[in-house]
C-alpha cells in the first residue's frame, strides 16, 4: 500500500493520507455510485476542460456528492477514507474532533482522503487538487 500514500494540504495544514483495506474502499465506492457520482465524473471527462479546472470539478463533485448523502452516509465515507490520516509530523490519526469550529475543512479533508482511496478508479487520485501524486505526475 505504500504507493497508496499522499499528502494534500487543506486549510493551511498539511495530512499524510494512507490507504485503507479495499474492502472499505468498495463499500466508498457503492456509496458515491448510489449518489450518481459516475455520472458526473463520465460529464467532465468529456468535457475536454482544462486539467486545473478538471481537478476543481472532480473535487467539487465528490464534495457534492458527499452533501447529499444521509448523514450515516456521509459519516462512513469520510470517517472511513480519513481512519488512517494523520497530520503531517504527527502520527496520531486525525477525527472529525480535531476540526472544532472548522467543519468545511474536515468536509474538504474528507473528499480529498476519498480521492486518495479511489486513486485507481477514473483517475481520481491525480485529479484531486494538492496530492503528492499530481505533482509528481507532472500535471498541476
Amino acid at each position: 500500500m505504500s504507493d497508496l500514500i499522499n499528502e494534500v494540504e487543506v486549510g493551511g495544514k498539511t495530512y499524510v493520507v494512507q490507504a485503507i483495506d479495499a474492502q472499505t474502499q468498495y463499500k466508498i465506492l457503492q456509496k458515491l455510485a448510489r449518489y450518481g457520482i459516475a455520472h458526473l465524473v463520465a460529464g467532465m471527462v468529456k468535457s475536454n476542460a482544462d486539467d486545473a479546472g478538471v481537478k476543481r470539478a472532480y473535487l467539487q463533485t465528490i464534495v457534492a456528492v458527499i452533501q447529499q448523502m444521509p448523514e450515516a452516509d456521509q459519516d462512513f465515507c469520510i470517517s472511513e477514507a480519513l481512519k488512517k490520516t494523520a497530520e503531517k509530523g504527527k502520527g496520531e490519526a486525525i477525527s472529525i474532533s480535531n476540526f472544532c469550529g472548522r467543519i468545511s475543512e474536515y468536509v474538504l479533508l474528507g473528499a480529498r482522503a476519498i480521492g486518495v482511496q479511489l486513486g485507481d478508479f477514473s483517475c481520481f487520485l491525480n485529479l484531486i487538487p494538492g496530492s503528492t501524486a499530481t505533482a509528481q505526475e507532472g500535471i498541476e
